[in-house]
């Protein structure tokens, strides 16, 4: 019984995966999602059922498109792999049951939302509210009271904004999309208020190494700051901050206090 769920959740982390690459190609170009069929970014020929087996397809077809043999990118199979990773992850920490569904699905929404995010530099309304549909699902489930889903949305959000003109009146330039500042507010609805502090806190470390990569990489000043955020959101809703974490991050303010 156990590994027929393994084998159910690692299919259903590659199809939610194939639906990443969907989400990821369509949502920037304000195309349908789930309407129009798919069809190859190239030729622009409609794909069979064969060509849609996520993993195997690519496999099969040595990464080529069957009908213009024009190269298809690796990320797609990346994408699918990393979902259904994530999937096996979740499945690990909360087996079978509608909680592990649910935080599946958020971690179906982070990928997308990273993979947007590098590429364009946005992040779809289309995803952020689903994300929090999913978030207020998740936290009336018995997780977190309505009043304190409430409450972290408005701080998120708050915090957000005052981040984003702050930024701007300083440095007289754009420092935080709309997109990020949004999702700040649907991160204190999935997180409630205390754990925002370890989220601010996640995020602006993974900020400041992803913005240093990038421009390493792309020699661009603008980094996309969603994925810093996104990866944070993830990582404390699977591991939420204990009491120790606090104590920890107190004694390290003092520290800081104390040598400056």
């Amino acid at each position: 019984m156990m590994w027929l769920e393994i084998f159910t959740v690692l299919m259903l982390g590659l199809c939610f995966g194939s639906f990443n690459t969907l989400l990821a190609y369509r949502l920037p170009l304000n195309n349908p999602v789930v309407i129009a069929r798919s069809a190859c970014p190239s030729c622009r020929k409609p794909l069979s059922a064969r060509d849609l087996l996520p993993l195997l397809s690519w496999l099969i077809t040595g990464g080529k498109c069957r009908q213009c043999n024009t190269p298809i990118h690796w990320r797609y199979p990346a994408t699918e792999l990393v979902t259904a990773a994530i999937f096996l992850l979740v499945y690990s920490l909360h087996g079978f049951t509608v909680n592990a569904l649910l935080l599946a699905l958020l971690g179906t929404q982070i990928v997308a939302v990273c993979i947007i995010d590098f590429e364009h530099r946005i992040i779809p309304d289309e995803l952020q509210i689903t994300m929090g549909l999913t978030g207020l699902i998740y936290g009336l489930s018995g997780h977190l009271h309505l009043a304190t889903m409430i409450a972290g949305l408005l701080i998120g959000a708050g915090f957000g904004f005052t981040l984003q003109k702050g930024y701007l009146w300083l440095k007289k330039r754009a420092g935080l999309g709309m997109g990020d500042v949004k999702f700040m507010a649907v991160s204190g609805l999935w997180l409630g208020v205390t754990p925002l502090i370890p989220f601010f806190f996640y995020a602006g470390i993974l900020g400041i190494l992803s913005a240093i990569g990038w421009r390493i990489l792309r020699h661009d000043l603008y980094f996309p700051f969603g994925p810093a955020l996104a990866i944070s959101l993830f990582l404390l809703v699977l591991y939420p901050p204990s009491e120790y974490w606090f104590q920890q991050l107190s004694l390290l303010m003092v520290t800081t206090v104390g040598i400056i």
